[in-house]
């Protein structure tokens, strides 16, 4: 008799806010660093700020899970 393999419960990393972050692969903006404003249904909400001397707005959010990214100095 097979037995079916232990799966451990185990949560996605939570941020606080505050926190600077950078998002991992894959993801639309892996590679950029951004802050932590909130945490909900599993998702952080970060700000990201845009490069100087750009003609993007100053900063933009977006949303990904703990999983998917990693603390930055």
């Amino acid at each position: 008799m097979k037995r079916k393999p232990e799966t451990k419960n185990v949560e996605p990393r939570k941020f606080a806010d505050g926190e600077s972050v950078i998002i991992l692969r894959p993801h639309l903006w892996s590679g950029c660093s951004g802050t932590v404003i909130s945490f909900s249904d599993g998702l952080h909400r970060l700000k990201i700020d845009a490069k100087d001397g750009e003609a993007y707005p100053s900063s933009f959010t977006a949303e990904a899970p703990g999983s998917l990214l990693e603390s930055f100095i």
